[in-house]
């Protein structure tokens, strides 16, 4: 039998964030119409420099 671990966001927020690369996805050049723009900026903001924005259908930002 497998033992199933809940984990909170609490508690997998700072390993996470240890990751020196994090990709951000649903990111849009409508940034007010866009919850995943404010992560990116945030990230961004914060020192993420290799934060990474992924837009559907574009190969390029």
């Amino acid at each position: 039998m497998r033992e199933e671990t809940e984990i909170t966001i609490k508690q997998a927020a700072p390993e996470f964030l240890a990751k020196k690369r994090i990709a951000v996805t649903g990111v849009s050049r409508e940034p007010q119409t866009h919850a995943a723009n404010a992560v990116y900026q945030r990230l961004r903001d914060r020192g993420y420099r290799d934060s990474f924005a992924v837009r559907r259908g574009s190969a390029r930002w």
